[in-house]
């Protein structure tokens, strides 16, 4: 009857083990309180060297502001302001605040990365000491010490134009990606890994096995013990859909 138990005590314990989170891919991370979370397909490269942790070309890092930052050649690197894993978007900055002069180099991009929305903006060199009407987007970083640029949608351009603006010169009409009218920010969508619905339903996404690319998902659980992770206290508006990958 004892060696019964022991038996039984030892295949319990076994299948708890079988069942915990793996430690290298746990917690979740961010590189401060209001920066994104990161999980998989992405990782912080300096605190995840699991190299099981991230699908290819989905590496992050801190810089020393605590922003997230990712390197997507040719064009460098940007500022992650936010991901939204479901929707496999992720939204970015400039770290130059100069995403107009990334423009060309973004049409240049890895296939795996898919501009999320392109709009046509009209931009005009005004004198100094003209005054920039709403709707214009000063672009401070095309300008110089005779000039100054601004930009407008051109869709909003005859509605917002004045005669007070006959002092500026048309200089192009460009169709650039934005996600809004103040050229602050662009959408990458990613279509692979598909993670997306996994994510949707609470559930959790990672590889599938110890080599390749192929990915499974885990059902929707609770995180606990040494994947437990405040989500309050972190301040995000990411679902509670982030869990900790066991493979």
């Amino acid at each position: 009857m004892i060696g019964n138990l022991w038996i039984l005590f030892f295949f319990s314990s076994f299948l708890l083990h079988l069942g915990s989170p793996n430690p290298d891919t746990c917690p979740d991370e961010f590189c401060q309180l209001g920066e994104p979370v990161i999980h998989f397909p992405f990782r912080l490269k300096q605190r995840q060297p699991n190299e099981r942790r991230v699908y290819p070309g989905f590496d992050l890092s801190c810089d020393g502001l605590g922003q997230t930052i990712i390197n997507l050649p040719p064009s460098g690197e940007f500022v992650v302001a936010s991901i939204l894993y479901a929707e496999q978007l992720m939204f970015l900055r400039d770290p130059g605040n100069c995403l107009p002069r990334q423009f060309p180099s973004l049409s240049l991009l890895d296939p795996q990365w898919t501009v999320q929305s392109y709009k046509n903006f009209t931009f005009f060199e005004c004198p100094l000491d003209r005054s920039i009407f709403p709707g214009f987007t000063p672009v401070p970083c095309l300008s110089n010490r005779n000039h100054t640029i601004v930009a407008i949608l051109t869709e909003d351009f005859e509605r917002t134009m004045s005669p007070a603006m006959s002092g500026c010169v048309h200089n192009w009409t460009e169709l650039v990606p934005s996600t809004d009218d103040t050229l602050d920010s662009i959408g990458l969508t990613w279509s692979k890994p598909n993670c997306g619905d996994c994510h949707a339903h609470g559930a959790v996404c990672g590889f599938k096995g110890d080599t390749g690319l192929e990915t499974a998902c885990t059902g929707e659980s609770e995180p606990e013990g040494p994947c437990e992770f405040d989500f309050e206290i972190a301040n995000h508006d990411l679902p509670r859909e982030d869990r900790c990958w066991a493979a």
